[in-house]
């Protein structure tokens, strides 16, 4: 049976995991309703501040629903630390989907910003702000229905210093500039990040990026606010001055609440619907209002103004009658040009007119006419030189990052569009995915090798290297590893940490030579009065006879060992054993989990030595020596 969470929860399957939380799909074996379930690590959830601020922020959360939030249904405790119970969704995280396809088209943009801004709505006027808005916490169905998750969440990380790091490096590139203040999260930050996920809806990259999240918050802090169009020509100027308002500096210019920025985003949505003009920009209108409220004065108050404007002009009617009589006097003169003179000044200005608007077409048409080029095969290609293809012909790779279990790491798996042998105009821009290898990797074994071999060997396998510690070993060399943190072979998620122990070589009470390191006196031997097997601290077994013989002949043994459970599945056993005449193989073959293999061997001498590997490793899973009498 599968292991149960809160007594009450049945685990289905590991959905993934943050910095923070792990999270597994879950069966309630009362209602048989599926749930997820969200555990802190350890490490947070040993911590009883952290614990108290996950249960009170839960509670809170509780009473939040809306067709576009996912909904906090309890909280349990699974062995002393508390869980969160949360409504399960299909599909994959907002920012997976922008990864994949993005720019989205601008009715999806525009779709999923008022699902967002509806959640955010429904949340503030519970009096709750979201506090870490971002696409990988906006889940998308298969069939396109979007919910916002983890509402709140900052102050259960704020309770603890290493949570709110871990969070700030996955947070700052949608977080306002006044949170990197400190300054805590409210309704105009939260309006800020809703920003930040349309500019990236309709771009498919990031307004601010840097090398470290310090540079990305003092961007966000200091530089100018970026237009959506620079990067994405095809976005209107509505969408672009909703975009930029919401990225303004300060609070005050940016929408006041939810409420006004969905009155211009139903606007846009209509107006995308219905083919109505899009050339309005809510950024000229900047206490929050909504657009589309255009103020006009009432005919008494405009008749009134113009009365007061003759008035105040009375003085002047005088001087306005002289000049009124010089434009008379003059258009007299200009009468007096011969009516044929006029037509032919006429006709040569519409011939000058003409030769210039045909020259300067023809000058479009042959030398402003953008350069075309044949668009290079960049699928199979690596990244660096896929784009130094695309940029000699003129064109600008937008780059998004995906797994794949049968493409190399860094290896272009596909463009959209897909214009290879095509003539294409320099300044087009076109997406391209590449891989980032398998999301699983097998843990390599390193056991026994030197630390910059094994550090080589774990990141050639996908994985990092983790902590080091070191310790004394007489059965290993000097800086040689003594253990790992991961069993050899298993799966693991790409980039996981492999924590190693290297050896300082022998200790003060150790002995250094293998072949003496057990004081023969303290070795358990059969006991001849019964025969009965010796007791032994491996799983090697050596029967040893219950009468003495001339340890110069042979003489028979059998040998026992036990295959380890150790979720290994079945693997091929080698049993092997050394006397005085040398290294014998009693069993080569498949065995499972579990199994016990026994062999009866013919023994010359006063010591066995019995060895037990698995696979092809040169290092025996078990070794067990015997002085025989």
């Amino acid at each position: 049976m599968s292991r149960l969470i809160a007594q009450k929860y049945e685990v289905l399957e590991r959905v993934g995991e943050g910095v923070i939380f792990q999270v597994v799909k879950a069966r309630d074996t009362e209602s048989g309703r599926v749930v997820c379930i969200k555990t802190p690590f350890s490490s947070y959830g040993s911590d009883p501040k952290f614990c108290q601020a996950l249960i009170k922020t839960a509670e809170e959360l509780c009473e939040l629903q809306g067709p576009s939030i996912a909904a906090v249904e309890s909280t349990g405790m699974d062995d002393e630390v508390p869980v969160l119970i949360t409504e399960f969704m299909r599909g994959i995280n907002l920012k997976e989907r922008i990864r994949r396809i993005a720019p989205f088209t601008l009715s999806i943009s525009v779709d999923f910003a008022i699902a967002i801004a509806e959640a955010l709505q429904t949340a503030h006027s519970f009096g709750i702000v979201h506090g870490d808005l971002r696409p990988h916490n906006v889940m998308v169905s298969p069939e396109g229905a979007l919910k916002v998750t983890d509402f709140g969440f900052w102050s259960i990380t704020s309770s603890n210093s290493e949570a709110a790091g871990a969070a700030l490096g996955r947070s700052v590139h949608y977080q306002s500039g006044e949170l990197a203040t400190g300054q805590s999260p409210n309704v105009a930050s939260d309006l800020y990040s809703l920003g930040v996920i349309l500019y990236e809806m309709m771009t498919g990259s990031l307004p601010y990026a840097g090398d470290a999240p310090l540079v990305v918050a003092m961007k966000h802090q200091n530089e100018i606010v970026p237009s959506p169009r620079s990067m994405n020509p095809g976005v209107p100027r509505s969408l672009e001055g909703i975009t930029m308002k919401l990225l303004q500096k300060s609070p005050q210019d940016r929408y006041r609440s939810a409420d006004s920025l969905l009155s211009d985003l139903r606007m846009v949505r209509d107006a995308l619907r219905f083919g109505r003009s899009l050339s309005w920009s809510p950024i000229e209108n900047v206490d929050g209002g909504n657009l589309g409220e255009v103020q006009t004065q009432s005919p008494n108050l405009v008749s009134a103004a113009v009365e007061d404007s003759l008035t105040a002009n009375s003085v002047d009617n005088s001087i306005g009658t002289a000049r009124r009589t010089e434009r008379v006097a003059t258009m007299t003169n200009e009468d007096r040009v011969s009516p044929f003179l006029k037509v032919a000044l006429a006709t040569v200005i519409v011939l000058l007119l003409g030769v210039g608007i045909v020259g300067g077409a023809y000058w479009m048409a042959t030398f402003a006419k953008p350069t075309e080029q044949m668009f290079p095969k960049l699928v199979g290609l690596k990244q660096d030189v896929a784009e130094t293809l695309s940029t000699k012909a003129g064109i600008r790779l937008m780059v998004h990052e995906e797994y794949s279990d049968k493409i190399e790491q860094g290896i272009v798996i596909r463009i959209d569009p897909d214009l290879t042998g095509r003539t294409v105009r320099a300044g087009r821009s076109i997406n391209a995915w590449v891989s980032k290898g398998s999301r699983l990797v097998y843990v390599p074994e390193v056991i026994g090798l030197g630390k910059d071999e094994a550090e080589t060997k774990i990141k050639s396998a996908g994985m990092v290297l983790g902590q080091v510690d070191r310790a004394n070993d007489p059965k290993v060399a000097f800086d040689c590893i003594i253990s790992q943190s991961l069993k050899p072979r298993n799966r693991v998620n790409r980039d996981t940490a492999v924590n190693l122990v290297l050896s300082d070589g022998p200790g003060l009470g150790d002995n250094p030579d293998p072949d003496t390191k057990s004081n023969p006196d303290t070795n358990t031997r059969a006991k001849p009065s019964d025969g009965a097997d010796p007791p032994v601290t491996t799983d090697e077994k050596v029967e040893v006879p219950s009468t003495t013989s001339d340890p110069t002949k042979p003489r028979s043994f059998t040998l026992t060992t036990k295959v380890d459970r150790d979720g290994m599945g079945p693997r091929q056993v080698r049993f092997e054993y050394e006397d005085a005449e040398g290294v014998h193989v009693a069993v080569a073959e498949m065995h499972d989990e579990g199994d016990t293999i026994s062999a009866k061997v013919s023994v010359v001498g006063k010591k066995i030595v019995a060895r037990t590997y698995y696979g092809n490793s040169k290092s025996p899973a078990h070794e067990v020596t015997r002085e025989l009498p």
